[in-house]
């Protein structure tokens, strides 16, 4: 996630970028990349940095902040950006009291400026950093956002597996699966986008009656609810896990 936004922030001539690694040499290689980049090797002189701070690291690792550092940040004024997933803004702002937080969780999408970043507690600068790499929607409650960034955040991930499986299912190669597959889902997405059309109503224009598309859509229709709502269910119990676990940790 830290590449995909560094790359959509690069891409979008965002402004200077600084970034800590726990393992400098990651940090470096990626300095080599984007010439907008400043690798910090030392945590003290990256903590005074004066722009917003983007976590962008496990959810432990937040919440096991080191005292020391998280009186440096607070002495320092800067805000800091939760990007974890199913970490609740109130357990964060429980945990490390005294700071200005942002939750935003965007998606990999970011590397190519189209990623939907869901915000809460939002501050005008650090809407502007993300807005840089796509769209920024702001959510009210922690449960809201977990439940619409499962979808949003994990959906590249998604839709990657079902285009995958699409590939496997008409023996597609690599160069047909990128040539076909992908280039005919990033048309459909563009039709239903750019037309402001519904999703039904692209299906609607697409599948004649009896056609082959509507043989296609029939069996959709029929079998992915279950597997959808079996997928749902799984995820939302990862989401309840990951809640309770990290309550524990803090």
């Amino acid at each position: 996630m830290a590449t995909a936004l560094i790359e959509g922030f690069a891409r979008a001539n965002a402004g200077p970028i600084s970034i800590h690694d726990r393992t400098p040499a990651r940090a470096r290689a990626l300095a080599g990349r984007f010439p907008q980049l400043t690798a910090f090797e030392q945590e003290q002189k990256f903590d005074a940095e004066p722009c917003p701070l983007l976590l962008v690291i496990p959810a432990s690792a937040i919440l096991q902040l080191a005292a020391a550092r998280i009186e440096r940040l607070r002495q320092s004024g800067r805000v800091l950006v939760s990007c974890a997933n199913g970490l609740p803004l109130s357990l964060l702002e429980k945990a490390v009291p005294g700071v200005p937080w942002v939750k935003a969780i965007p998606s990999v999408a970011a590397a190519v400026g189209k990623s939907v970043t869901l915000m809460m507690n939002g501050t005008p600068e650090v809407e502007r950093i993300f807005t840089s790499a796509g769209n920024v929607v702001h959510i009210a409650s922690d449960d809201e956002i977990d439940r619409l960034s499962a979808l949003t955040s994990c959906f590249p991930g998604i839709l990657a597996a079902i285009l995958d499986e699409l590939a496997h299912t008409y023996a597609l190669d690599e160069r047909q699966t990128r040539d076909l597959l992908i280039e005919s889902a990033l048309g459909a997405i563009l039709v239903a986008n750019e037309k402001e059309t519904t999703l039904s109503d692209l299906v609607t224009s697409v599948a004649n009656p009896g056609g082959l598309t509507e043989t296609g859509v029939s069996v959709i229709r029929r079998s992915a609810p279950a597997l959808l709502a079996e997928m749902k269910q799984a995820m939302d119990a990862k989401i309840r896990d990951r809640r309770i676990r990290l309550k524990a940790d803090s």
